[in-house]
């Protein structure tokens, strides 16, 4: 698929503000997730390519997906970031795209960790072209190795071709589990366009054990928060959910591979598979707002880890950032 194309620091007290001065100064310097770093500690930092979707492996440790076309079959699909919490290096390593695949992947655009496993994960492509691709693959990762366990298709709702570029785009998706077979999908309309201004959830059941895919026509519209006043704000960008059940998203605004980028992350709402709408939406709520970069991956915290993001910088590359902890929590 083709790639389609409020005052400076006086904002609510409770909202952190990262402003980017250069990448440079940011790829310098680092903090990492379990043991902090000191913060004058020079940090050797590999270059990243544009991170389109990240989910956490270990404490360390993420894999994240590359948005390479199919006609790209060069460019890296999957990596390996490896976060050194002593010396604060930051180490990527490409990964292999299963050759078992049908065809090589078509822009991946999200990646989530299929519950209570510790390498096994589902990466998705923003849709279809031409009524093709539009593709889950459900790997398994064996040390540096990624091995296919199926393909499965996304739901199509409007397809992309050469005369309609305003089709579906699945930029997030996140998973938990409903029970020992079944998983619950999520899956996020990234929005910006005439066809979808805003973003959409949709869902889905999958049986890891048959490899069947429910998907549900109900959906759920949200509207991400917009400090920028922009018209065309992509409302979800990544989609991750917490150990509390917290469904985090990030939104970005992306006027071409120049930038400049403006990102937010936000809360959307509480994650209950047991409820025939799985998501209880709240009002668009700022948690950390990000000038300077395209977030396209959130990694909701657990086990005392900050939340973390990947960014899709475009003609800049990426980066990975843990957040700072803010003094506040998601309503009860």
């Amino acid at each position: 698929m083709e790639p389609l194309a409020q005052k400076n620091a006086m904002y609510l007290s409770d909202t952190i503000i990262i402003v980017c001065f250069t990448l440079f100064y940011l790829t310098a310097y680092a903090t990492t997730t379990n043991k902090s770093i000191n913060s004058t500690t020079k940090v050797d930092v590999t270059m990243i390519p544009g991170i389109s979707g990240i989910s956490r492996m270990s404490s360390n440790k993420y894999l994240i997906v590359h948005d390479a076309k199919v006609y790209e079959p060069d460019k890296p699909r999957l990596g390996l970031l490896n976060i050194k919490s002593t010396s604060g290096r930051i180490e990527y390593k490409r990964l292999d795209f299963p050759a078992a695949a049908s065809t090589p992947s078509n822009d991946l655009e999200g990646v989530c960790r299929v519950p209570n496993t510790s390498n096994e994960f589902l990466l998705a492509e923003s849709g279809y072209w031409g009524k093709k691709y539009g593709r889950i693959f459900h790997i398994r990762v064996i040390e540096q190795r990624v091995v296919l366990v199926r393909e499965f298709q996304l739901p199509l709702l409007r397809d992309n071709n050469q005369d309609q570029r305003d089709g579906d785009q699945f930029e997030g998706i996140a998973c938990i589990a409903l029970n020992s077979a079944d998983i619950l999908i999520l899956l996020g309309e990234r929005g910006g366009t005439t066809v979808y201004p805003m973003g959409i959830l949709r869902w889905g059941t999958y049986n890891l054990g048959t490899g069947r895919v429910a998907w549900s026509k109900q959906l759920l519209p949200v509207t991400a928060p917009n400090p920028w006043g922009v018209s065309r704000l992509r409302s979800i960008t990544g989609l991750s959910i917490d150990s509390k059940g917290w469904l985090w998203g990030s939104a970005a605004v992306d006027p071409g591979n120049d930038g400049p980028f403006r990102s937010v992350v936000y809360l959307i709402g509480h994650v209950d598979g047991n409820q025939n709408i799985p998501v209880r939406l709240y009002n668009p709520d700022t948690y950390w707002i990000v000038d300077g970069f395209k977030v396209e991956g959130v990694v909701a915290g657990e086990d005392g880890l900050p939340l973390s993001i990947g960014t899709e910088d475009e003609n800049f590359g990426g980066v990975w950032r843990p957040l700072p902890e803010l003094n506040r929590k998601p309503p009860n």
